[in-house]
Order: structure tokens, then sequence, then C-alpha cells
């Protein structure tokens, strides 16, 4: 029965993909309304729960817009973590500082993918709950998280939205330097006309000098788009942060005052 129910799976997989026009990068081709058409045809053929199709929707969601609040976050955590220094007489302080960052948003972004792949395994335990426990036991191990509620994508949640809900699926001994990050850029504004840190925790604004704002700027913009590379495993989700900080217009506004201000220095 097993090796029937295996067969069956692989047929409708294939036919699945067929259906959507699965490209070279793992991604289907078709339109939308095709996939999604193609995907309840799929689940309803392998016969998962009726609530397959809306999670592996929402799962799709959430994995693309965590890593947009999560980078941004980081962007404005990096100025956090050096609104202190307001001075370049210790050419070491500020490097010390970002490479300790640095070291928080790579564990932030570790502890995020680590953790995302425990709410895929729940998913996809679940639209196979056919299976036989050992064998999804096999393919995804014993450690998952299953979700019980999602949020509906009529609702337009924002990225924020996404991430409340990931904390709260998670035990608070997981995701310690997310959370860390997600606390502190709540905090923390950047003004789009002077080189002031607003931080709204001590009720003050930090005015730094725009060579250090700059040299904070560039750190972060290399910094979180490579960490993200590092630990994404598929091309779209390693270029998905890089082609975000390369168009998302608030970026684009810090990226051409420091240009400006460069400019001006180099006359």
């Amino acid at each position: 029965m097993t090796i029937n129910l295996c067969i069956d799976f692989c047929n409708s997989y294939i036919e699945l993909c067929k259906d959507v026009q699965i490209d070279e990068s793992g991604f289907p081709s078709s339109p939308p309304s095709t996939v999604d058409a193609a995907a309840q045809k799929f689940f309803n053929k392998i016969g998962s729960p009726p609530s397959s199709f809306c999670k592996m929707k929402f799962l799709a969601d959430i994995s693309t817009q965590l890593p947009i609040y999560l980078s941004f976050g980081l962007y404005k955590f990096y100025f956090y973590q050096c609104k202190e220094i307001s001075y370049l007489k210790d050419v070491n302080a500020l490097s010390i500082q970002l490479d300790k960052t640095k070291q928080i948003a790579d564990k932030a972004i570790k502890e995020y993918q680590e953790c995302i792949k425990l709410v895929e395994t729940g998913v996809y335990r679940e639209l196979l709950n056919f299976f036989p426990a050992f064998m999804l036991d096999c393919f995804y191990g014993k450690e998952f998280v299953n979700l019980t509620t999602i949020i509906e994508a009529d609702l337009l949640p924002s990225p924020k939205e996404y991430a409340n809900y990931f904390l709260n699926q998670l035990p608070k001994t997981k995701l310690e330097n997310f959370r860390l990050v997600s606390e502190k850029e709540r905090n923390i504004g950047l003004t789009y006309d002077s080189w002031t840190i607003i931080d709204s925790e001590q009720k003050s604004e930090i005015t730094i000098p725009a060579e250090i704002f700059a040299k904070v700027h560039y750190r972060a913009m290399k910094d979180i788009p490579d960490l993200f590379r590092q630990y994404a495993d598929t091309p779209f989700y390693q270029n998905l942060v890089d082609n975000h900080f390369k168009t998302w217009e608030i970026l684009k506004i810090h990226r051409k005052r420091v240009e400006a201000y460069e400019q001006h220095q180099s006359i």
C-alpha cells in the first residue's frame, strides 16, 4: 500500500510540474491563476487536508515577506548599534562595532532560516499526512512547527504583521537574535533630511557625522544581502534581499543622500 501511495504521489507531482511549467530555477512560469488551479487539483488528487492549499500559499507569502522585514530591520539595527559613536578619533571603534553588529545579523538570519524550515516541515507533513509517520520522520525529521492558524492574504498584512505572527509561532527559546533586532528596530527611525537617528525608546534624537552615517550605510548594504545569500538555499531567496535593496525607495533615498554628500566632499 505504501508503495502505491508513493507511485501515485510521484505521478501526481510530475503532472503538477507539467501543468505549472516548472523552469530551471525550480519555480513555475505559468500565470498565478494557472498555478493555483493546478496546485488545488494536486492537493485534492493526493488526498491532502482541505487547508493544505491555503497553508502552502501562506508559506510562500511569509517566506517572501519575512526576509524583507528582517533585512530592513537589520539596516536600521546597524545604525542603532553605532548611534553612540559620534566621532572618528578612534578609527577602530566604528569598525569593531560594525563587526559585532554583523555577528548579530549573521545569527539572526541563520535563526530565521532554521525556523522557517521548521514551519515548512510542519506544512509539508500536514499535506502529506496520508504517508505513515515513520516515512515523514525519515523525510523531514521529527522537529517541526504546526500552524494552527494563518494570516489571510486578502487582508494584505504588512511584513511586520508577518514577523509578529512568526515570532508568536516559535518558542521563546528560539530566534533570540531575530527577536532582539525586531525589538530594537521598532524604536529606531532615520530621517530623510539630516544625519539624525530617532530613538523613540529613549525619546531622543542623535545626530551623527555624515561620514559615520555613510560608513554604516555602506557596511549594512553590503553585509545584509551577503548574509542572506549565504544562508538561503535557492537562487530566488539568495537574490531576494539584494534585489529589494536595489529597488526599495526608502533605501534609494539614503543612497542618494550619501552619494550627494560624498560628491560634495570631493569638490
